[in-house]
């Protein structure tokens, strides 16, 4: 009778999570296409001998008789179309023609070379020829790496009406051919903006007298209040700088940066006499519910694929097994575990990835470095325990977990239905992309399509490192993992499961603390710039995903009492996630 009870709790749970996940996918769909007024379409654009990819953003009743002025958005290194597709969707919504590009190189979008636009300038020939779209009203926003290519394309192309740089600048300090010739006029209609506590400015309010010259000035550029220079058609060379209150990576959906490009692209492109038909208030954002409700679903869609795991996990053909795979370990020094593995993470981040940086593994860009810091982590702690393992108060043989679990032959059952998972997800998230332009994630999509060749390389090659470390990781706090199935000590085990992950991040907020908070109390930055600056932007992401790998490996622990399940979901999930955003 309690085993029937269970079961009908767990569909109960199965139903509702079915019923939220196929909701808020119709209210992201809705949501991304302005309740169908803006049709959204994934594009392909041919670039060199390649081709870009890019979400396009068009108000139903653009045609040829009622042209639109046109936007791209480029986002920054390591991110996809989908970080700028909420800039985008804004512009759709206010009668723009706008497209969120995946750079060469990045997202979908295959690599190209010498090309200091990273194909903004093929994406502004691609939409020159569209009918709908107005040649003649041009405008660009870019994020970080993409504000250095909106600033390139702006040198080239010659012809771009407003441009919008986030978080990024080229250096004004040098007014040559990396950075091109600019003066009070060019480029044209031009709006910087940037987050008061961006970790690549070593002081934002510095920006007020380096950008004295461009902004036609002698004296500091007064942020936020103040406007320079006139929109008219015979100067177009109107100048403002928004400083707001975010950091780098959320500056692309920062509601004041957000509206602030609104604006600008709106006094800019539609020109003295423009009848606004599409008017809505600036302040009248609907991008940041699509997006929280987009990380809900993706989440709500994971758990229901783990609670059609667990239905499975309690049929016949496991249970049997399970019973048999049973075996106590005491349980291990948590604190002292958690220092050396934490002291680990600090210690060997920085110099593999600077091994990664001079000596680079192709395909892809830092993944090679990634994967090499969480391996040497797990690799050196093993040999650290498996020779001092009396100080570390651990009398287990891991020697004994490893034989037990190989030689269990339902562990095959359970990889197997790892892998149905892995690739049902990749085939929901195939579908959404594809047919219905949807990627979920937030601020960057998790789990992208690996279409071209260098990413699918990339996926092959790191797949064997991630699972040794995972593997190791599920025998370094095996103890940990053994979760009781009784359901009286299941407040336990939660308990227990929270002391791990005490155990496993507090670095990463050791680290992010001493960074950020001198810099937002203090206004005291840390951050040297270069490749430092730039690697602490995967750092405390990489903290979260460690978050999210315990507790998956704590989920299938409890269902199949064997580290492997997990170890392969982890690795399967997280190398899809890292081959999607980091750069080829």
């Amino acid at each position: 009778m309690p085993e029937q009870k269970k079961n009908q709790s767990s569909y109960l749970i199965l139903s509702i999570l079915l019923v939220f996940s196929g909701s808020g996918l119709i209210s992201i769909f809705l949501l991304n296409t302005n309740y169908g007024l803006v049709d959204v379409s994934l594009i392909k654009i041919p670039n060199e001998n390649s081709y870009l990819t890019g979400l396009l953003y068009k108000p139903i009743d653009a045609s040829g008789d009622n042209p639109l002025p046109t936007v791209v958005c480029a986002h920054g290194f390591s991110n996809s179309k989908h970080t700028m597709s909420g800039m985008a969707l804004e512009l759709g919504r206010r009668g723009f023609i706008a497209l969120a590009l995946d750079l060469a190189g990045h997202g979908n979008s295959e690599p190209s070379k010498d090309d200091s636009s990273l194909g903004i300038i093929s994406a502004i020939e691609y939409l020159d020829t569209l009918p709908y779209a107005d040649s003649n009203s041009i405008g660009i926003v870019g994020h970080s790496m993409g504000a250095w290519a909106a600033w390139a394309t702006a040198l080239k192309h010659g012809n771009i009406s407003a441009t919008v740089l986030i978080g990024g600048l080229p250096d004004l300090s040098v007014n040559g051919t990396n950075s091109g010739k600019y003066n009070s006029t060019f480029p044209k209609n031009l709006l910087v903006a940037v987050g008061e506590y961006d970790e690549f400015f070593t002081d934002v309010n510095l920006l007020t007298t380096d950008l004295m010259e461009i902004f036609g000035t002698t004296n500091p550029v007064v942020p936020n209040d103040a406007f320079y220079g006139s929109f008219q058609p015979e100067r177009q060379d109107a100048r403002r700088l928004v400083i707001s209150s975010t950091i780098h990576i959320l500056e692309p959906i920062d509601p004041l940066i957000v509206t602030e490009t609104i604006q600008w692209m709106q006094t800019a492109l539609k020109v003295d006499g423009y009848v606004d038909e599409y008017f809505i208030p600036h302040s009248n954002l609907i991008f940041p519910l699509r997006d929280v409700t987009s990380l809900i679903t993706l989440i709500s869609i994971i758990c229901l694929f783990l609670s059609i795991a667990s239905l499975i996990y309690h049929t016949n053909a496991f249970e049997e097994e399970k019973s048999s795979h049973k075996l106590d370990f005491e349980k291990p020094s948590l604190k002292k575990t958690g220092l050396v593995w934490g002291s680990l993470v600090i210690v060997l981040y920085f110099p593999v990835m600077l091994i990664g940086t001079f000596i680079p593994v192709p395909p892809m860009t830092f993944a090679p470095s990634i994967a090499l810091w969480f391996l040497m982590i797990n690799s050196i702690l093993f040999a650290i325990i498996y020779l001092f393992s009396s100080y570390f108060e651990m009398n287990h043989s891991l020697r004994e977990v490893l034989k037990k679990d190989r030689r269990v032959w339902w562990v095959k059952r359970g990889v197997g239905l790892v892998c149905g998972i892995i690739a049902s997800l990749y085939g929901i998230m195939f579908i959404l992309d594809n047919f219905f332009s949807i990627q979920l994630g937030f601020i960057i999509a998790f789990f992208s399509n690996l279409l071209i060749f260098p990413r699918i390389v990339s996926f092959v090659i790191l797949l064997p490192l991630f699972l040794i470390y995972f593997l190791i990781d599920g025998l370094f706090f095996h103890a940990d993992l053994t979760a009781s199935k009784n359901e009286s000590a299941f407040r336990d085990d939660l308990i227990q499961m929270g002391r791990l992950l005490v155990a496993k991040v507090w670095p990463f907020f050791l680290v992010v603390g001493c960074i950020y908070i001198p810099r937002i109390i203090f206004g005291i930055n840390l951050l040297p710039g270069g490749l430092i600056t730039l690697s602490i932007q995967f750092y405390w992401v990489l903290g979260l995903f460690i978050i999210a790998g315990s507790l998956i490996s704590w989920f299938w622990y409890r269902l199949s009492n064997s580290i492997v399940p997990g170890a392969v979901f982890n690795s399967l999930l997280f190398v899809w996630i890292l081959t999607s955003l980091l750069p080829v």
